[in-house]
């Protein structure tokens, strides 16, 4: 049975997965080995995998356990059974972790592609590259540079150039080309672009498009233009003008002239309306009514059929045509860009995340389900997939068949998800495959689908509310989104069967009516200004009424929002009458690493490593040294070795001549010295090392506020020094593609602001939640409008798999109109569930700003922005009883339920603060050890007294007694350590060693032997090369090949009698055995310690 939980906001997912697997668990303790549960983020994973253990932990410890109620009513289970079984499960779990598998959908996937790497021709030592835009970047890079040898993509290239600059578009040509790129990670273009398709996609085929639809339009144009000139000619031959006709050129007469010049290319409704009747064409009082009733008549109307019919018949085609046109060199470019990005890959070893589903489908596709366990190492007979609603149809294709075989066995596998949470579509996530796919993937009698309707996050009047405005949402999107689409009724219904299931119940017990919602109308002008300052007033507002700043979130849809936030909440912390409120923000804008003047110094530094004569980078380094670090240094009590203060630097000064000569004596006086002396050492060391050297060098360690960015900057060289060589030019284009922008890691314990966009604060909740600005649009057009991939069956159109066209209204009139449709829906699916998923965060407290919504002049078109569907649904919710006294007089606030007072709780902070931060580089401590014997030497050289001391310890290690020494020694021949060819002076020189009277009784069987073992005791771990024991008595035996050197090696002998003393021998002795000079030194007895230890 495949059962499939819908599970709407704070409904406790997790819970019923945990409970779920748990029961999979007692059912078959061995069971952790054949369940695979895959989450999307590794914090997911983490949580899953800790609650698991933490439940088995509670329950094998008769603890009290949240999960114990569910497992005894779904199973006939004792509480007694089902604590054994625990303790069972958790230990099995605990001695065998690797089989415990829990995961994210990309390492699940990374598994699957290294297992099968011979049969794909992939390096086994791929390196997986989560990032496509670094990727992207440099291959948009290659691809400039070749059109220096490649004169046929230089013009194709100009040629778009032109195109874009004649239709007003981004005439930036490598934004442009790196803008295309994100086409090729979409999963519809990867999946055709394959094989046989792939070559079709070439400029010579692409031509050959080109042409058949210049022809297309230019036969449509002509043929209308020469039947608006025959209508024209008939007017003027009837001696008239077209200011003698009915609303003169805004009337019939102007709409044929129109098609002669070719500035009118559809039909009208003044067409359609001069067709039916000929006092459509004149006035009642012109003069000339009757010639013109006449020739419309016998002449015009006759024509102007034609025109309708012809119209109507070809403007598929030709707008078809020219959609097409705007967008066919753009498959040209990506074809040559795909082809730079698969140089790129191969030359680096690498495999993009983006092409790894499609890899794995084709490992399935042609794979029998067990075939792909067996070499994966694992055979799993249950499947959990968390998220279900963010997958995407490869994924899902590359499931299938393993639920599909789990299912064909008789066993249970589970899918969790909910379409209303569906906001990563722009990961190619698809939410229809939960709506409706999945049912016409498996019978109905496979399926048990479950709804999770009681909300456990949310007080119930936030529930309330959330319940009834995304109903009222739902209607006023079905009338007023889908009012002028052709198919508005089968969008209608497909959109109320996403939505389904939005009522929830509350899930806390004996709450009353707690919550409050605030909903905001401001004034249209200047409205981002207006709710910048409301925020300022409602976050105090909510700290009057007890809600710490740690407990607010601040949702946004862009980060361009978030930014114009952070500054204006900077600007009112520092103000006096906000001093007792907590105003700090944290937000991805606040935390990249661009905005660390620490990391910008030492990112400078690496600069003029590699560039010592760039003038701005210089001057970039001594203002940054003379007005930012030398003072916080002089401010935190630090300073930097042997260094004088200078003046404060700044760049105004008498003429830029004069500015370059002083900046750069200050910067030979003051930094130069600096990186003279270090410069040596940095070039030697890996880019994480270079971080923390610079960091270390110029004092950036003992600023506290840059340890943060500074550590972050380390971390991330450390992670891609090998896939970027170690090579600073390297690390320096990372930083400026995408460094820059790397966020610093939050620390969820710190007391402030949370300001992120809703796509980030899915999964999460807040005590209060704060959309400043809720004035979302529902659509994308003009050049805003993302690229649609189509295919069609109709000439010409179909001699390519696919094809780009912009997802603008103009496709509603040609043959991709279904896909146009299809990407409307999307869309508002998009806008709805980001909608959801903010309003759901709130717990408590959910307060919206939005501007004041106008009725439009014209009640036509659809995609009106949110605000004027909140305003909607808020009109239609007051109407009713439950909601009657929401609004205030003036409809421009909406308040619903009261403000509670919260109490603040002190709460212990795990977290700690680093006051200090150390770094050691490893040169002056570690140092390379260089032997001869690490490397394979020829059979015929001699080997050296040393090498021969070496086998020789390394044969007797595998020696009990004397009648080892010929198995040794093949051994040793099998293990590549000594030749066919030495092993008989080897067994002579042997015997002779083991024939001394000395140590002859240790090898003659008397003693249990143990070689190579470990010693340990607390921190201490030895390991001696022989230990001999006899009931209470113990010999412990260390071999030397080298010289006999007094007090060299006693101590470290001694160190090992005295610790199997202390494991309860009572005679223990310690010696030194020096092999090839035949000689044994006694270290140690317990009956004359104090005498060797002083000896």
């Amino acid at each position: 049975m495949l059962t499939i939980y819908k599970a709407s906001a704070g409904s406790g997912k997790t819970f019923q997965l945990v409970a779920e697997y748990i029961q999979l668990l007692l059912l078959n303790p061995d069971n952790y080995r054949h369940i695979l549960a895959v989450t999307f983020t590794n914090k997911a994973t983490n949580e899953m995998k800790n609650r698991i253990l933490n439940q088995l932990h509670l329950l094998s410890g008769n603890h009290p356990s949240a999960y114990l109620k569910v497992l005894l009513e779904n199973e006939n289970f004792t509480e007694e059974i089902v604590r054994k079984r625990a303790r069972q499960v958790l230990k099995k779990i605990l001695h065998d972790y690797n089989r415990f598998s829990i995961s994210t959908i990309d390492a699940f996937t990374q598994r699957i592609i290294k297992s099968f790497n011979r049969e794909l021709g992939i390096s086994p030592d791929f390196t997986l590259e989560l990032d496509t835009e670094m990727i992207l970047a440099e291959a948009t890079d290659h691809l400039l540079e070749k059109t220096t040898t490649d004169k046929k993509l230089l013009k194709w290239l100009m040629d778009y150039s032109r195109e874009q600059i004649e239709d007003n578009n981004s005439q930036h040509i490598e934004r442009n080309i790196k803008s295309l790129g994100s086409e090729l990670f979409k999963e519809k273009f990867q999946v055709v672009m394959v094989g046989e398709n792939e070559k079709k996609f070439n400029r010579e085929h692409l031509g050959e498009l080109a042409k058949s639809l210049q022809k297309i339009r230019y036969s449509y144009e002509s043929t209308l233009k020469n039947m608006g000139r025959q209508a024209m000619k008939i007017i003027a031959d009837a001696g008239l003008y077209i200011d003698d006709f009915s609303r003169k050129s805004s009337g019939i007469a102007g709409l044929l002239e129109k098609y002669a010049n070719g500035n009118q290319t559809g039909v009208t409704a003044t067409a359609l309306a001069a067709i039916e009747s000929p006092k459509k064409w004149y006035t009642q009082t012109s003069p000339k009514r009757f010639e013109i009733e006449k020739i419309a008549t016998n002449k015009l109307i006759p024509l102007l059929q034609k025109i309708v019919v012809f119209i109507e018949e070809n403007e598929c085609r030709y707008l078809t045509a020219l959609v097409l046109r705007k967008q066919w060199r753009t498959l040209g470019i990506l074809t040559d860009l795909k082809e730079e990005i698969v140089k790129l890959l191969r030359e680096k070893n690498i495999l993009q995340i983006s092409d790894a589903n499609l890899i794995l489908s084709k490992i399935i596709g042609q794979s029998d389900s067990p075939f792909i366990y067996e070499k994966t190492g694992s055979y799993f007979h249950h499947f959990m997939l968390d998220e279900f609603q963010d997958t995407s149809d490869l994924q899902w294709n590359n499931f299938k068949p393993l639920i599909f075989n789990a299912l064909a066995s008789g066993k249970k596998s589970l899918l969790v998800g909910d379409v209303k949470q569906s906001v990563y579509r722009w990961r190619n996530s698809n939410w229809q495959i939960l709506a409706e796919g999945i049912k016409n993937d498996f019978r109905t009698d496979q399926l048990d689908v479950k709804f999770l309707q009681h909300n456990f996050r949310s007080d119930k009047n936030i529930i309330d509310f959330n319940n009834r405005f995304f109903q009222s949402l739902k209607s006023v999107f079905q009338n007023y989104q889908f009012k002028t689409q052709e198919n508005s009724d089968e969008l209608k219904s497909l959109f109320n069967r996403v939505y389904d299931s939005i009522e929830q119940v509350p899930g806390k017990k004996n709450t009353g009516n707690n919550g409050f919602v605030n909903i905001n109308f401001l004034p249209k002008n200047d409205f981002s200004i207006a709710s910048s300052h409301q925020l300022i007033k409602q976050v105090k507002y909510l700290q009057d009424n007890g809600i710490k700043a740690s407990e607010t979130a601040i949702l946004t849809r862009t980060n361009k929002e978030g930014k114009a936030i952070v500054e204006h909440f900077m600007k009112a912390a520092a103000e006096v009458e906000n001093m007792k409120y907590n105003l700090s923000v944290l937000s991805n804008e606040s935390l990249f690493l661009h905005a660390s003047q620490g990391v910008m110094f030492v990112i400078y530094a690496l600069k003029h490593i590699i560039n010592p004569e760039n003038e701005v980078i210089k001057m970039a380094l001594l203002n940054l040294w003379s007005n930012w670090l030398q003072p916080a240094l002089n401010n935190s009590g630090a300073t930097i070795k042997e260094q004088h203060n200078t003046p404060a630097f700044g760049l105004e000064s008498n003429g830029e001549k004069g500015l370059t000569n002083k900046s750069g004596q200050l910067f030979e006086l003051m930094l130069a010295p600096i990186f003279k002396e270090a410069g040596d050492i940095i070039l030697l060391s890996s880019l994480d090392e270079m971080v923390m050297r610079l960091a270390k060098i110029f004092g950036l360690l003992k600023i506290k506020t840059e340890l943060p960015y500074l550590q972050t900057l380390a971390d991330k060289a450390s992670e891609l020094k090998f896939s970027l060589h170690n090579d600073i030019s390297n690390f320096l284009f990372w930083w400026e593609e995408q460094g820059m922008n790397t966020s610093v890691t939050i620390n969820e314990d710190a007391d402030s602001i949370r300001l992120l966009t809703v796509h980030k604060a899915k999964g999460l909740e807040f005590k209060a939640v704060i959309i400043p600005f809720f004035d979302w649009k529902t659509s994308v057009s003009g050049n805003f409008a993302p690229i649609l991939w189509c295919t069609t069956d109709i000439e010409p159109f179909n001699s390519f798999p696919l094809l780009p066209v912009k997802a603008t209204s103009i496709l509603e009139k040609t043959v991709f109109k279904n896909d146009y449709y299809n990407e409307v829906v999307n869309r508002y699916v998009d806008v709805f569930n980001l909608a959801y998923v903010a309003f759901t965060r709130a717990k408590s407290v959910l307060i919206v700003n939005c501007p004041e919504a106008e009725e439009p002049a014209r009640n036509t078109g659809s995609a009106k922005p949110m605000n004027y569907l909140l305003r909607k649904v808020l009109d239609e919710m007051s109407a009713s009883d439950h909601f009657s006294a929401c609004f205030n007089n003036e409809k421009t606030v909406f308040e619903y339920g009261k403000m509670s007072a919260f109490k603040t709780l002190t709460e212990k902070q795990d977290s700690v603060l680093i006051e200090s931060y150390s770094s050691f580089g490893f040169h002056n401590r570690v140092k390379l050890r260089k032997r001869k014997d690490d490397f394979p030497m020829p059979a015929t050289t001699a080997r050296s007294q040393r090498d021969q001391g070496n086998i020789l310890h390394e044969i007797l290690s595998q020696v009990i007694t004397l009648n080892d020494t010929e198995n040794a020694v093949a051994d040793a021949v099998a293990a590549g350590l000594i030749t066919e060819k030495e092993s008989p002076s080897i067994i002579v020189q042997l015997n002779k060693i083991l024939g001394n009277k000395e140590v002859r009784h240790w090898f003659n069987g008397t003693y249990k032997v143990l070689n190579e073992r470990n010693l340990l005791k607390k921190e201490v771990l030895v390991r001696p090369d022989r230990i001999m024991v006899s009931g209470e008595n113990a010999i412990v035996v260390d071999y030397k090949t080298g010289e006999l050197t007094p007090g060299k090696y006693e101590k470290q002998v001694q160190k090992y009698a005295q610790l199997l003393q202390e494991a309860g021998y009572k005679n223990v002795e310690g010696y030194l055995w020096f092999t090839q000079l035949q000689k044994v030194q006694k270290v140690y007895s317990s009956g004359q310690n104090s005498f060797l230890l002083s000896k």
